[in-house]
């Protein structure tokens, strides 16, 4: 599996720069509300029928855990277990992951990242060999009625920053995104969808919305993002920007060392099918406990809501040492799901924010 220099995302993935353009935001809430958490699903580690990824993994793990995960439109969860070359699906439970689903062996040489449509289940193989120009030969694949069948091939770099993602758009076009983007049309055609900053996260929504931080400012207890906006099936068109700002702790609390040398840092997670934004934003409290805040956005920029993202039974410093990222989802309908990783189990966590008094 390529590498990702995941742990600059994770403690704050972009440059946080000063910039005149941010000026003029009115603030947003001071206060964050509750975030209200549930397992969705708990599966073992393992190779069995029920289980995913590696036991007996070392602390640093991150090629022992499933590479991608997604919730299909019928509310099943469908798993990349690359560690053991196949897919595993499990029924829409809560706090379980018994009984089984279907576990699909397949033939590939490492599978990576996973869709669910209307149209069936599609899964992009990466080699597990690096050529010479560091080009990667990938492979999409279909699976539906019993059958497996490639379905495009494209190429994207060995190495980079961007954790990828394979995204169903609706009309039956699948995005993959990487450090390039790669439009599979039904027929199987490929078109690249240029990047002008590939260091930088790329969100899709389902109705082909791009989104890219090109850069923060942070002020006097507020993280300031720029957002690039445009759209996959526009031609020729000038992208558009969107300004949003996250409030951060300053207060005594906090871990002053972290506050000198990482004011804050956010990370833009996912789009829902209305076009909101959603944000991690990542702090350290005294002693080392890190602190999430979970943002979601309109599409103009107005923050709607966030919460303190503290799942039960979940040591985040813990999940870190095993992995050093967190993966989110985000589905059109704007559930948020997480995969955390602890020493008895993958664990699937939704969050969802109260509701306003």
């Amino acid at each position: 599996m390529r590498k990702h220099n995941l742990l600059w995302v994770l403690l704050g993935s972009a440059w946080l720069a000063r910039s005149s353009s941010a000026q003029g935001l009115e603030s947003p809430p001071a206060e964050a509300g509750a975030l209200r958490t549930q397992v969705v699903w708990a599966i073992p580690w393992g190779d069995q029928a029920g289980q995913v990824g590696r036991q007996n993994f070392p602390e640093a793990a991150h090629d022992f855990l499933p590479a991608d995960f997604c919730r299909a439109p019928n509310g099943a969860l469908w798993v990349c277990d690359g560690v053991n070359n196949r897919l595993v699906s499990f029924p829409p439970l809560s706090g379980t992951a018994e009984p089984a689903g279907q576990t699909l062996q397949i033939p590939l040489d490492q599978p990576t990242h996973v869709a669910v449509s209307e149209q069936g289940v599609f899964i992009v193989d990466w080699p597990r060999r690096v050529p010479p120009d560091d080009l990667l030969q990938c492979r999409l694949w279909h699976y539906a009625g019993g059958r497996m069948q490639e379905k495009a091939a494209f190429q994207d770099a060995a190495a980079g920053y961007l954790p990828g993602q394979l995204i169903a758009l609706k009309g039956g076009d699948l995005l993959v995104v990487g450090d390039r983007l790669h439009r599979v049309k039904p027929d199987g055609e490929v078109q690249e969808v240029p990047i002008k900053a590939p260091g930088l996260t790329v969100v899709v929504s389902p109705v082909g919305g791009v989104y890219q931080v090109e850069q923060w400012e942070r002020e006097a207890g507020v993280l300031r993002g720029r957002v690039k906006c445009w759209s996959l099936d526009a031609e020729e068109q000038e992208p558009s920007w969107i300004e949003v700002a996250l409030p951060y702790d300053t207060g005594p609390d906090m871990d002053p060392e972290w506050l000198e040398s990482h004011p804050s840092g956010a990370r833009l997670i996912g789009a829902d099918g209305a076009g909101r934004l959603y944000f991690i934003l990542y702090e350290r409290l005294r002693g080392g406990l890190p602190r999430l805040t979970l943002a979601r956005f309109s599409s103009a920029g107005e923050l709607l809501a966030r919460g303190y993202f503290q799942p039960d039974g979940v040591d985040l410093r813990q999940a870190w040492n095993r992995c050093l990222w967190e993966f989110w989802r985000v589905t059109p309908e704007g559930q948020v799901l997480v995969a955390l990783p602890t020493e008895q189990e993958y664990r699937i966590i939704e969050a969802a924010f109260e509701p306003a008094p």
